[in-house]
């Protein structure tokens, strides 16, 4: 991936909501915040490049394995953004990783479309629960 100051042109594409999701709360939260990060000129940051099929599945509640297997097939290019992200850099943008399934999925989604390199920024990486350490009492 080249350096953010390249003059390579590069596309940020936030992860989608469902357009239910995204109706009932008002906003993608991850491009409110991409479309703030002061970008060099060479990046294009595009809000609908991608879309998401609505699954009424809360993810929080799923192990990786179920939620990569719920991801599957989960995102779509539209059509009239494939030009854009083909032969491109992209950088994916998403609020908060947990196990990386969703980034997983946009990333071969948009290499299996033509994208040149593909990346992720996340604002917070949520880590697993770790198993609780029991102090010993002297």
């Amino acid at each position: 991936m080249p350096h953010i100051d390249t003059p390579e042109e590069m596309v940020l594409l936030p992860v989608p909501l469902s357009t239910q999701k995204l109706c009932q709360r008002g906003f993608n939260q991850s491009w409110e915040i991409a479309r703030r990060i002061q970008l060099p000129p060479s990046f294009q940051p595009i809000a609908n490049a991608l879309g998401r099929h609505h699954s009424n599945t809360n993810q929080v509640e799923q192990s990786r394995l179920d939620r990569q297997a719920a991801l599957r097939h989960a995102f779509y290019i539209y059509p009239e953004a494939l030009p854009k992200i083909q032969n491109k850099s992209i950088v994916v943008f998403d609020d908060v990783m947990t196990t990386g399934s969703t980034l997983h999925e946009i990333a071969t989604l948009l290499k299996d479309n033509g994208a040149r390199s593909v990346v992720n920024w996340v604002v917070l990486r949520a880590l697993r629960p770790q198993t609780r350490i029991h102090s010993r009492n002297p």
